[in-house]
């Protein structure tokens, strides 16, 4: 499941099955980096980022929060869309510093469920599955979603990452670490 956020920082909580995942987006401004959230939207992430497809129900990532975004989304396996648009809540975010960022899930009963954060610091439209891009968050097994079982980790701002508009994804996935655009 995937979701899209401004950061102009933003987060975007769902998962599937064997794919769950949620889409964050990072901007910046003024000395700092804007970091946003907004409404669930249902359709593909926004452009010109990949899109993910998902083949079994949608176990949904319940919580993304960081910094001043606290993006909650509904618990029920199935009931949320795979691919949620979060990008119009704004933050600030600015290079240099550390955040921490926590997620939350539906695992849909006894199953391991791992969390990964992409960042887009060089705004180039693509999520590098490297340590330039990516943050391992954690796991997180048989859970409700609402359950208030978490993964938290901190992320540092790099000093060279772009302001203005910065996309972030998070990316949740039975048994074994998801991919940023992979099935």
């Amino acid at each position: 499941m995937s979701a899209a956020f401004g950061l102009s920082f933003g987060s975007g909580v769902h998962c599937m099955k064997f794919l769950l995942k949620t889409a964050l987006a990072l901007a910046a401004a003024g000395g700092g980096t804007l970091f946003a959230a907004g409404t669930a939207v249902a359709g593909g992430f926004p452009a010109p980022y990949c899109a993910r497809t998902f083949t079994s129900a949608v176990e949904p990532i319940t919580l993304v929060r960081t910094t001043d975004i606290n993006t909650a989304t509904g618990a029920a396996v199935g009931g949320t869309p795979a691919l949620e648009d979060f990008t119009a809540t704004i933050g600030t975010l600015r290079p240099g510093s550390v955040y921490p960022i926590r997620t939350e899930g539906n695992s849909d009963g006894d199953f391991i469920n791992l969390y990964r954060v992409y960042f887009d610091w060089n705004q180039d439209g693509v999520f590098n599955e490297d340590a330039s891009e990516l943050v391992e968050i954690g796991s997180i097994s048989n859970s409700t979603g609402l359950d208030g079982k978490f993964v938290a980790t901190n992320v540092t701002i790099p000093l060279t990452a772009l302001t203005g508009q910065t996309r972030m994804r998070v990316v949740k996935e039975y048994s074994t670490a998801g991919t940023a655009c992979g099935p």
